[in-house]
């Protein structure tokens, strides 16, 4: 999982109830996946935070969880340090003081048929 670049995330749309997907950064977190953005105002964040479970798609795993924000500074860090490791331009804005705002884990996850 850990040469895989991105995660398919599906969730309800918010005001309309369609899937509604997007294609984002993802870091493994234990048993769980962390996702981050710089913008929280985005729709996916939205969307996937009125659900409360997404479903995630990575290579050929497929995979539904609990989605929440990371309130905890010292997972935020492990979090945004996880992402400036795996990926260059993160680990570029880092050494300028930028990263993700904020931080999610998406726990509980319980694997669905293959892709």
């Amino acid at each position: 999982m850990e040469r895989v670049k991105e995660v398919r995330m599906t969730a309800p749309g918010r005001k309309s109830g369609k899937p509604r997907s997007v294609t984002i950064w993802f870091v493994r977190e234990d048993q769980s996946i962390g996702l981050g953005t710089m913008d929280d105002t985005r729709g996916w964040v939205q969307n996937a935070l009125a659900a409360d479970e997404v479903e995630l798609e990575i290579d050929a795993c497929r995979m539904r969880g609990k989605i929440r924000v990371v309130e905890d500074p010292e997972v935020h860090r492990r979090l945004r340090k996880a992402f400036a490791r795996k990926y260059l331009p993160a680990r570029l804005l880092s050494f300028v003081g930028v990263g993700q705002r904020t931080t999610f884990l998406v726990e509980n996850l319980e694997e669905l048929e293959a892709v």
